[in-house]
């Protein structure tokens, strides 16, 4: 494994994490009437590479399931994600 292909792999991990993190203290703080994650913050992480951990998020937690954007929005940020990646691997190989 190439050094490029490890941060690749370790920043899937991160951003993936901070996602299924973000979308937890949203719908805590939903719950609780506080400080809210803007819907746009969370789609700018699923562009970048969190896209699996917000959907993870939005079916665990149970947060945004009926929202139109992020039902149709974030699979097909997943398929992004996917071509992003392989594209990047392909590159950096």
């Amino acid at each position: 494994m190439s050094t490029g292909q490890i941060i690749l792999f370790v920043w899937l991990i991160c951003i993936n994490a901070l996602a299924v993190n973000l979308m937890y203290k949203d719908k805590e703080n939903a719950i609780k009437r506080e400080w809210r994650v803007r819907e746009s913050t969370l789609f700018w992480i699923a562009f970048f590479g969190g896209a699996i951990g917000i959907y993870f998020g939005m079916h665990a937690i149970r947060h945004k399931t009926k929202k139109f954007f992020f039902y149709m929005g974030i699979p097909m940020l997943i398929w992004w994600n996917v071509l992003a990646v392989s594209s990047l691997l392909i590159w950096v190989v």
